[in-house]
């Protein structure tokens, strides 16, 4: 199953946000262990950079973290046919309109996510991250 899993998704895990970051580190392990297609989008990918260079105050310990992540996802395009979907679609956010024209470049099944109302046109399910596990039945002490 091909999923794009949304910037917050990612920050969540890097940055250790208490209230989602395990969640979330499940549903990267799952991409890291193939049993899922894991996605960011490539323009997500930069904004995840700038955010960790920025929270760790720290170059070389952001670039750790992106290789991690690397090791767990795959990364969806962003071309100017992405763009140009985005445009045409004009919806209020377009960071997450980038992210729902990648996603459907990709045929994914989902798109995990916390920001369910950035997605309210998005023909593509968005799911949080424990919608997303609950969905593939892994509880709480399965992974």
């Amino acid at each position: 199953m091909t999923v794009l899993i949304d910037t917050n998704v990612v920050l969540d895990v890097l940055l250790g946000r208490a209230l989602f970051a395990t969640q979330s580190a499940k549903v990267l392990f799952l991409s890291e262990k193939a049993m899922i297609d894991g996605y960011i989008s490539a323009s997500a990918a930069t904004d995840i950079f700038y955010v960790a260079r920025k929270e760790f105050q720290d170059k070389d310990k952001a670039y750790e973290a992106m290789e991690k992540l690397f090791q767990a996802v795959k990364v969806a395009a962003v071309d100017s046919e992405t763009i140009d979907g985005a445009l045409e679609l004009r919806w209020n956010d377009f960071e997450d309109c980038v992210q729902f024209v990648a996603a459907r470049g990709l045929d994914a099944k989902y798109i995990v996510t916390r920001d369910m109302s950035g997605f309210n046109d998005s023909e593509i399910v968005p799911i949080t991250p424990a919608e997303f596990l609950n969905v593939l039945k892994y509880g709480e002490n399965e992974l």
